[in-house]
């Protein structure tokens, strides 16, 4: 038995292993699509873990910050369509596609608000391929909703005041 599963003891399932952290469904009727209800810019959180999504955009309006939020990069596209964010914060393995792909995505059309990339991609080559994508910051996950709050109003005070990230080509050692 490793340290990510215990025993059930006592039940019907009697010494069977399973998850000690089992994520739950998605609930029934559930919206992938959340926008912000507060006109003028936003900070759009694309993820695809329900769970994560809904914490981290209420957690944003909670605390003054107009969020939209969504589940793939189709819908973040369709949202961006409608107006810029002022800063996006993306997963970095998503349903249809690579956070970090995205992220360059969006620089090489011009985008230069912050990104930030939170993921579980902690190895030092996904560091290197989300900064030479253009990431303003790459966050691994589990991370503290304070102190990504925290980090995205540095980064917005820093862009509003004229600060940009040059995005430098990937290089390895």
């Amino acid at each position: 038995m490793n340290m990510f599963t215990r025993r059930d003891k006592g039940c019907a399932r009697k010494n069977k292993e399973k998850p000690l952290h089992e994520k739950p469904p998605e609930p029934e009727g559930t919206v992938e699509i959340e926008l912000s209800q507060e006109p003028g810019p936003h900070v759009l959180v694309v993820e695809d873990d329900w769970m994560i999504r809904k914490a981290t955009r209420g957690f944003f309006e909670l605390s003054g910050m107009p969020a939209s939020a969504c589940s793939t990069l189709d819908q973040a596209r369709v949202i961006m369509r409608d107006g810029q964010p002022r800063m996006t914060i993306l997963d970095g393995e998503l349903p249809d596609g690579s956070g970090i792909d995205f992220c360059r995505e969006l620089r090489d059309s011009g985008y230069e608000p912050p990104i930030l990339i939170y993921t579980a991609l902690s190895s030092m080559a996904d560091f290197q391929a989300g900064y030479a994508a253009g990431c303003t910051d790459y966050i691994i996950k589990p991370f503290d909703l304070n102190l990504l709050l925290l980090k995205s109003q540095r980064y917005l005070e820093a862009y509003e005041q004229g600060y940009r990230i040059d995005r430098k080509e990937e290089k390895t050692i």
